[in-house]
């Protein structure tokens, strides 16, 4: 199994903000993770319920072309996965409300020609 962590997405969403990689690259990364035939091995399960911040922005991340999720919503993954373990219910519940609050119609009119978004623009 692929082992996936916290630190690994936090390394990746600061390549991002930096300019280091492309909306395109990210998405790529996610979604190659997420096909991986060996499966994902989460670092951050809680053995009591199965949360996991890394798994939650991961699947947000690999979704980010339809969601119209941009490096400036970095600051929101960077809360979301730095919360305390036992803390979970509280940062997601946060996180959620964060990544609501994106303006969809202003992104899609930004991002219209933009990959990976301008599939669903």
């Amino acid at each position: 199994m692929t082992k996936v962590g916290r630190i690994t997405i936090l390394e990746k969403l600061a390549e991002w903000a930096d300019g280091k990689i492309t909306p395109a690259e990210m998405h790529k990364w996610a979604q190659e993770l997420f096909s991986s035939e060996d499966g994902l091995d989460f670092d951050d399960v809680d053995p009591k319920n199965g949360f996991s911040t890394a798994r939650e922005a991961l699947t947000e991340l690999e979704m980010l072309d339809m969601n119209f999720v941009t490096a400036a919503d970095v600051p929101f993954f960077v809360t979301f996965l730095n919360a305390a373990p036992d803390d979970f219910e509280k940062a997601y519940i946060s996180f959620v409300a964060s990544m609501q609050e994106i303006d969809i119609k202003r992104r899609m009119v930004e991002l219209k020609n933009i990959e990976p978004y301008k599939r669903h623009c």
